[in-house]
């Protein structure tokens, strides 16, 4: 059994060097084979599972769909080897090779880009590719090794870390304020017209804290959207006050689009989550990507 395992692991490595080579030429160089040699195991590896992971050509080789699939899984072998052997070695070799990550927030390149700018900096031998799109095409691309979400997305068949804390701030527009006046206490929310969404409840309870100061305010919206994003925009439009994440509004805030409501007091905040697959492990550069999110947003 140990054997024929070792020589399944063998095949999935051979595997990804070719396809990383771009030609079975290529790869043979790479993994110091005849040609003929690694063409053999590639034919054999197809006819065992059953399934054409190539498409042939004297240029360049194409993936099928399976193929495709096989490669990802082949990836993560690739990359188990190499931090068993970085274990070995006591992690004196640093983690690297391409991490893909999704995210499944509002605008997550105006949170994330100066976070991966910094990360990269610092892991030179890490490379981050960023998949921006909706939850269910992020769940089925299978290269995305990282989903950064918050608790309002719940995955299935996922196990989620959480990795920090979104700061939130009250937010309207200097229009806003002309015209209904500046509240300076958390209380003279009661009458103001608020912006929430529509999976909130249909009131909740804010929590405010300023120094050792706390207060708890149940809110009755008066309007209610279907995103962050609308929420903004709404706020924008002069329509009320909405509860947002710091990050979503500090080009607004720039720009003097937005002003902050109560800047003195502190909200919750919005915890940041980064999910795998169960079925699968944390490599090496994604526990380095997690250990810095956390550290920075905590």
């Amino acid at each position: 059994m140990a054997t024929a395992a070792a020589r399944k692991t063998g095949d999935m490595i051979l595997f990804a060097q070719v396809v990383e080579a771009g030609t079975i030429t290529g790869g043979s160089k790479l993994l110091g084979l005849e040609r003929s040699t690694v063409s053999r195991r590639i034919t054999s590896l197809e006819d065992r599972l059953g399934v054409s992971l190539l498409e042939r050509s004297t240029r360049r080789l194409r993936l099928t769909e399976i193929g495709r699939q096989y490669y990802q899984h082949c990836l993560r072998v690739v990359e188990a080897t190499e931090d068993a052997e970085a274990a070995a070695m006591g992690y004196r070799v640093a983690p690297s090779g391409v991490l893909n990550v999704g995210a499944i927030l509002s605008e997550p390149d105006q949170l994330l880009s100066p976070l991966i700018a910094d990360f990269v900096a610092v892991n030179d031998r890490i490379h981050i590719e960023l998949s921006l799109d909706n939850a269910s095409r992020l769940i089925e691309n299978l290269k995305v090794e990282l989903l950064l979400h918050t608790t309002a997305t719940r995955l299935d068949g996922f196990s989620s870390v959480r990795v920090g804390t979104l700061p939130e701030s009250l937010w309207c527009s200097p229009a806003f304020l002309s015209r209904n006046g500046t509240p300076t206490a958390p209380e003279m929310l009661r009458s103001a017209a608020i912006i929430d969404l529509h999976a909130e409840s249909e009131s909740r309870a804010w929590q405010f804290e300023r120094g050792r100061d706390k207060t708890s305010l149940r809110v009755f919206p008066r309007f209610r959207v279907a995103s962050l994003i609308a929420c903004r925009d709404a706020c924008r439009s002069g329509v009320g006050i909405a509860r947002l994440p710091d990050y979503l509004s500090a080009n607004d805030e720039l720009r003097g689009d937005l002003v902050r409501v109560l800047p003195d007091w502190r909200l919750g905040g919005i915890p940041l989550l980064a999910a795998y697959r169960e079925n699968q492990f944390l490599t090496r550069k994604a526990k380095a990507f997690v250990e810095f999110l956390d550290g920075r947003l905590r």
